[in-house]
């Protein structure tokens, strides 16, 4: 017989790591540049719309929507550090310490929500239940981002920084894209080192826009 697989689960793990994820990268959490895929999601915000986003570090890119669209703004993340830098430097935008799988907001209460690179470490046993509480928030008519890995074949990979857990690479969007009231708007292709194409595949990365809606999803068609 073929051995099963056992898979570490990863959300305890990351509540710490995420700390030292932010110590790792606070010097680029303090960066004034734009993005290439805030450039993209801005598109797709109106004022007084209520963005989410899920893996949001301390709300730097959250921030600089929310200062080009005056938009309502919610965060979600697992480092109590990086909230308490967030909640000193962007006062305007509403923090929550938890994991992607519960969201602490109302049904269809979001106009927009992005996930900030997170969804390659999200626990695989959790995977469904993240799919479906975005979609439990996100208003029909709404926008998702999704910022992530994007290889030629969906692997895992030991992660670099803790032993024992892994990261995840595959095409978030296509787990969206799979319901038939979410298409697929923009795809902007760039990498971990600049904002190109890159030849090694684990370095791919890129932002999709999806858009939510049911009645194009299930058209009604005349019955004969």
């Amino acid at each position: 017989m073929e051995a099963i697989m056992k898979l570490t689960p990863q959300k305890e793990a990351f509540f710490e790591e995420g700390d030292q994820f932010f110590l790792r990268n606070e010097k680029k959490y303090e960066k004034n540049d734009k993005p290439e895929f805030v450039n993209l999601f801005s598109k797709y915000v109106k004022i007084s719309d209520h963005v989410l986003e899920v893996g949001s570090g301390n709300g730097l890119h959250l921030a600089m929507l929310t200062e080009r669209k005056n938009c309502k703004a919610s965060a979600l993340e697992p480092s109590a550090l990086a909230i308490a830098d967030g909640q000193a430097k962007y006062p305007t935008i509403s923090f929550y310490q938890g994991t992607a799988e519960k969201l602490p907001l109302a049904d269809a209460s979001v106009d927009f929500l992005f996930f900030g690179f997170c969804l390659y470490l999200i626990d695989r046993s959790l995977l469904c239940q993240v799919i479906a509480e975005a979609d439990r928030v996100l208003k029909d008519g709404g926008f998702i981002g999704v910022v992530d890995f994007d290889p030629v074949t969906q692997h895992r990979r030991p992660y670099v920084h803790r032993s024992g857990i892994y990261s995840y690479k595959m095409n978030y969007a296509s787990l969206f894209l799979a319901f038939p009231q979410y298409a697929e708007v923009e795809k902007h292709a760039f990498s971990h080192y600049d904002e190109s194409f890159h030849l090694d595949q684990n370095e791919r990365v890129a932002a999709w826009v999806l858009h939510k809606s049911l009645e194009q999803g299930w058209p009604l068609i005349a019955s004969a």
